[in-house]
């Protein structure tokens, strides 16, 4: 592993992230992503599945990478954006997988 990867994605002691950790963190995490709806449409490639699931998937990894980078180590933003979270999906009827993952999505952007 390069030592510009490693720095950018185990770089916790500064306690602040450069732009190179920000952006290599995002691409692993689309990376992963991409692997687990690889995984998750080989292994049901044989029943009727959601055609946008997939999708989904590789966007909720991004979403989730970014949520962790904005709570970072305090308590204080993920009880505030658990309490947002469940107060906005149980409130909201979905009518699709995707629905979700552009809730977590506004709701990330707004506390970024």
């Amino acid at each position: 592993m390069g030592i510009w990867l490693r720095d950018a994605l185990f770089e916790e002691a500064k306690n602040t992230l450069t732009w190179d950790a920000l952006l290599a963190r995002v691409v692993v995490a689309f990376l992963a992503g991409w692997l687990v709806a690889v995984a998750y449409a080989w292994g049901r490639r044989n029943s009727l599945t959601g055609t946008t699931f997939p999708g989904t998937l590789v966007l909720m990894t991004i979403l989730i990478a970014m949520v962790t980078q904005v709570i970072g180590d305090n308590a204080a933003r993920a009880f505030g954006l658990v309490g947002a979270l469940s107060i906005v999906r149980f409130r909201t009827v979905m009518q699709d997988t995707q629905d979700v993952a552009y809730v977590i999505f506004a709701v990330a952007v707004g506390m970024a």
